[in-house]
């Protein structure tokens, strides 16, 4: 049985993400051993509904708590792209770092290469992103 604070998330998340969401396309890519790699065929392609923000601020390593003296700040990527964590129920599934994101409802739908996946401990994974040109 869910808690009420779970079931008032998955209402408002849904909600949110039906308003303000928008269409992707996760890449999965693979490194090569000696080469720039390509496409990952053991992981899907998926076409999902994320939430995309740009990030034009730093961030602190260490969280924003008091006290927090010892982090030092870092751009995380230049785009956030927040996903339901449904979308990937195996880790081996789940975005790591060089899989590729493109925004297919923006102006040329650009392409973003994730350089840092995090789940966010509720229901979603976040990744930040930065720009690369087409595959």
């Amino acid at each position: 049985m869910a808690s009420p604070f779970a079931n008032i998330e998955r209402v408002t998340a849904a909600t949110v993400e039906n308003v303000m969401g928008e269409a992707v396309l996760f890449l999965p890519r693979r490194e090569g051993k000696y080469s720039a790699g390509g496409e990952d065929p053991d992981r899907p392609q998926m076409q999902l509904q994320a939430m995309v923000t740009k990030d034009g601020n730093v961030q602190r390593t260490d969280g924003q708590s008091l006290g927090a003296d010892f982090g030092f700040q870092m751009m995380a990527g230049e785009v956030r792209v927040s996903v339901k964590m449904e979308h990937f129920p195996a880790v081996s599934d789940q975005p790591r770092k060089g899989d590729y994101v493109q925004l297919l409802e923006r102006p040329l739908q650009p392409f973003y290469e994730v350089a840092h996946p995090i789940p966010d401990n509720t229901s979603r994974i976040l990744f930040h992103c930065t720009k690369v040109s087409a595959p």
